[in-house]
């Protein structure tokens, strides 16, 4: 399958999942742990994310449209006996009348997660469900709106190929 068949495919889908519910933003005060659901295994922790938001809107392609978002940088922890950490870059889509990205943590609101434009923030990274740094082609999550979970997909080159992912994030560590 081409690349931009999968990337299309992988946008399509978790667009169509992430719609239902009420979501609420990004929530920076927390901790986040990440998972990647992977077969029978099931939910392998692949680490934690500390994100703070740049508090100005930028200006984001979604689905082809013009859009703007709010910018979060992360700091990704994976969950290996020596640590590595990697910076995670990532765009939340706002909706009319919720432009303030602040104040949109403590509201719900209806919200998709796409991974930053790597041309403007540089080279984004993952951990995969073995722990290995990765290069990351695409991601993207909507939030449940009950905890502060977020589900979607995620894809990372691997020998140069693409692998998509289901990932999801919990909230672990409350303020």
């Amino acid at each position: 399958m081409k690349k931009s068949s999968l990337l299309l495919s992988l946008t399509l889908i978790t667009a169509a999942a992430a719609i239902p519910g009420t979501a609420k933003a990004f929530d920076v005060r927390v901790t986040h742990d990440v998972f990647i659901i992977d077969g029978k295994k099931g939910d392998v922790n692949v680490g934690t994310l500390h994100c703070f938001s740049d508090v100005d809107l930028v200006d984001v392609k979604f689905q082809g449209f013009d859009e703007e978002a709010c910018q979060y940088v992360c700091k990704w922890v994976n969950n290996a006996y020596l640590p590595s950490s990697t910076n995670f870059t990532f765009d939340e889509i706002i909706t009319e009348g919720f432009a303030d990205c602040e104040e949109n943590s403590n509201i719900a609101v209806h919200t998709i997660i796409q991974l930053a434009d790597p041309a403007l923030v540089g080279p984004i990274k993952g951990f995969d469900q073995y722990q290995q740094k990765r290069k990351v082609l695409a991601f993207q999550n909507g939030e449940d709106g009950e905890d502060g979970e977020t589900n979607g997909l995620i894809v990372f080159e691997v020998n140069g190929y693409p692998q998509l992912k289901a990932i999801e994030t919990e909230v672990s560590q409350k303020p």
